[in-house]
């Protein structure tokens, strides 16, 4: 099946990382970590591996490298030969859809508008009419293509889980949960860790102010003696030395 093939060719010059090879056929893996705009527009999905085919037969995944590293397990040769599998399959209900029904269909309601054009009000009754049955008809069509992909679909998964376990799937499944959890909580911060930090640096704001008028208000001596025992910034030390020495001026004058 072809799945965004202008992505496929956009690859063309660059080096896999793992090619898999069956039937014939072949995989090549990249991560698309290298990719500019490739990994933010299907990060921002919630894609972390991505298939693309030009020709539905040979296959380029592109993977987000932490993720392959955590659940490389689940893009083998063996699981990744029973996706390609599933990609037939889907590629064989949607050319049947589009054969058997679309086509057909399309032809019917053409020739039946055509004729109606002829029949004068009565026969702009029968197009609309025929139209809508043609809109509910197609919408039932493709609710029932949907459902047999998606058992597809379901299937795939089931060899999947046969061929590494169930407890071990599972195990794989959290992993995967886990690193994407973390991957979007680094990428998008909560609104609470932003009022933290913000309250924090206001929090810095004020005493740093506090220090300042302190310092203005004390006695030079005494502000030596707050600061080595405070450790406050350099910046305050040097205020107070430049007080210090405005001070010894006026006394020597």
């Amino acid at each position: 099946m072809r799945i965004n093939p202008k992505i496929y060719r956009a690859i063309d010059s660059a080096e896999p990382f793992e090619t898999q090879e069956f039937d014939g056929r072949k995989i090549e893996l990249y991560f698309m970590n290298g990719f500019d705009g490739i990994q933010e527009e299907f990060i921002g999905k919630g894609q972390f591996a991505v298939w693309t085919s030009d020709d539905g037969f040979n296959y380029r995944m592109l993977i987000e490298e932490g993720y392959y590293n955590v659940v490389g397990e689940l893009y083998s040769q063996d699981i990744n030969k029973i996706w390609v599998e599933f990609w037939d399959k889907t590629d064989a209900i949607s050319k049947k859809f589009t054969r058997f029904f679309m086509i057909p269909m399309m032809i019917i309601v053409v020739a039946v508008v055509i004729i109606c054009n002829f029949l004068g009000n009565i026969g702009s009754y029968i197009s609309i009419g025929v139209l809508i049955a043609s809109f509910i008809a197609m919408l039932l069509i493709n609710t029932r293509t949907k459902k047999a992909i998606m058992q597809e679909n379901v299937n795939s998964r089931k060899m999947i889980v046969e061929k590494i376990g169930q407890e071990h799937f599972d195990k794989l499944l959290e992993a995967q949960k886990e690193y994407m959890d973390e991957y979007y909580d680094k990428l998008y911060p909560s609104e609470e860790e932003d009022e933290e930090n913000s309250d924090d640096s206001e929090n810095s704001i004020e005493e740093n102010t506090i220090a300042e008028e302190e310092l203005e208000n004390a006695d030079s001596n005494e502000n030596k003696e707050e600061l080595e025992e405070s450790n406050v910034v350099d910046e305050a030390l040097e205020a107070v030395e430049n007080t210090d020495s405005e001070e010894n001026e006026k006394k020597e004058e």
